[in-house]
């Protein structure tokens, strides 16, 4: 694993503080990476303090940049759909709170899940559910992830061309074409309101 990916990792809280500490002490490339002030600055700082995580985050995202981070972790979310990594259900519930919040981009995924998603039982709640309706609400998944699949792996085109440029914190730049091809392609309306 690059020394990137295990700092996203990190911040994306797929790995735990203590662990991050070890790798930190034994991870001298880290310097190039972050530069030799952030580098010590990381070095000296007490792991063990009150609001460390918050505070090792905010310290990593100010250096390596927020949209560097919000690609990474968009385009993991977007692979893991694909490949059916993670649960679908919270990929496309995140994705949608990632729309709604001003990545108008990933419209064609997140709005599948007002759509009908929203109401579909999460792999993480199955002991809460009878064993048969759990199988049976979740069947009804897989016609969405047929319509998504597709979606998604455009958008990771577009983001590995750089059609699409996570700029900032829910800020980005899209080419024309490309928007333009989402609206008419794919873009899917949940909602007809009626006029009058």
């Amino acid at each position: 694993m690059s020394i990137s990916e295990f700092i996203f990792q990190f911040i994306n809280s797929e790995i735990p503080l203590e662990e991050f500490e070890v790798w930190v002490y034994q991870t001298s490339e880290l310097e190039e990476i972050l530069g030799p002030d952030a580098y010590l600055d990381l070095i000296d700082f007490n792991f063990r303090s009150k609001d460390a995580l918050h505070q090792v985050k905010q310290k990593l995202l100010a250096r390596i940049g927020i949209e560097q981070f919000e690609t990474w972790y968009i385009h993991k979310e977007l692979t893991d759909l694909i490949n059916d990594v993670q649960d679908p259900v919270d990929i496309i519930g995140g994705f949608y709170a990632m729309y709604c919040n001003g990545y108008r981009f990933l419209g064609p995924i997140g709005l599948m899940y007002v759509e009908g998603i929203d109401d579909m039982p999460r792999l993480l709640e199955r002991e809460l559910w009878d064993e048969v309706a759990f199988a049976q609400k979740r069947t009804t998944l897989q016609p969405y992830l047929d319509r998504l699949k597709p979606v998604a792996q455009r958008l990771l085109e577009a983001i590995d061309n750089k059609q699409i440029r996570i700029t900032g914190e829910y800020c980005y730049e899209i080419e024309p074409d490309l928007e333009s091809e989402l609206k008419q392609k794919y873009f899917m309306p949940v909602v007809q309101v009626a006029q009058g």
